[in-house]
C-alpha cells in the first residue's frame, strides 16, 4: 500500500499529512479497526524538497497518527457516529490528533 498525499487533481506524490490529515488519520484508523497488517510505504516524489528530509516528515507525521490513533476515543466515536453526528466525531479526531482536552 502506498502512502502520500495529493491535491486531487493529480497523483503529487506530497509529503504525508500536508493536505488530507483527518483523512490520513481516518484511513490508518480504519486499516486498525480492520486488523490489517500489510504493508505500507511512502510513495512520494519531492522535486523541490530534500527526498530525505521529506521521507523524514512522513515517517514522523506517520508516527504521530498512530499515536494520536491510541487517544481516540473509539465508543464516544461509535456513538457519535451511530447518531451520525459530525461535528461530535470530528471534535473527537481533532482531540485525538492535537492532544486537545476540554
Amino acid at each position: 500500500m502506498d502512502v502520500n498525499d495529493n491535491l486531487r487533481g493529480w497523483d503529487d506524490d506530497l509529503v504525508v499529512g500536508t493536505v488530507h490529515l483527518t483523512e490520513i488519520f481516518e484511513f490508518f484508523h480504519v486499516l486498525r479497526k480492520n486488523q490489517w497488517e500489510g504493508v505500507w510505504q511512502l510513495d512520494q516524489f519531492p522535486f523541490r524538497e530534500d527526498s530525505v528530509d521529506a521521507a523524514r516528515t512522513s515517517i514522523q507525521i506517520l508516527k504521530r497518527i498512530y499515536r494520536a490513533l491510541d487517544r481516540l476515543d473509539e465508543p464516544a466515536l461509535a456513538e457519535a457516529q451511530e447518531r451520525q453526528d459530525a461535528m461530535a466525531a470530528q471534535r473527537l479526531v481533532q482531540d485525538a490528533l492535537f492532544g486537545l482536552v476540554d
